[in-house]
């Protein structure tokens, strides 16, 4: 998508129980929602800004955003040159099916702790899994 252009584009992977969402967000904000997956997303461009659990978040390029299923948050653009992010929706049983194939340990699904995570590291890998799905 060229500059300037405001998007949202989900779409659907090879992989039940993935989901992609891309987003070019200029003016647009997103509501107080929920959703029933899990989000792993990554800010490429721009700023963002979002509530979650009663505090607010600013997402800048290369800074991981997480939410658990069912936490009620927003987002909008916190930047006069917009928002550009990428989100990977997990759907509940695909962690199920992920952490029994890796026979995983634990009681109940994971939660993530923090809605926030930079990992320098992680996000070579992260943006080149986006591009293979």
């Amino acid at each position: 998508m060229k500059a300037g252009t405001e998007f949202a584009h989900l779409q659907k992977t090879d992989i039940l129980g993935v989901e992609l969402f891309n987003a070019q967000l200029l003016r647009h904000s997103f509501d107080k929602h929920f959703h029933d997956l899990y989000t792993v997303g990554i800010s490429c461009g721009g700023q963002g800004r979002f509530w979650w659990q009663g505090k607010i978040y600013t997402a800048h390029p290369g800074l991981f955003h997480l939410i658990n299923p069912g936490i009620v948050h927003t987002g909008q653009v916190a930047s006069t040159n917009g928002w550009r992010f990428h989100n990977l929706y997990l759907s509940m049983g695909f962690i199920e099916k992920v952490l029994a194939q890796l026979e995983w340990k634990t009681q109940g699904l994971p939660n993530f702790l923090y809605p926030t995570v930079s990992d320098i590291a992680l996000q070579t890998s992260f943006c080149y899994l986006l591009q293979l799905l």
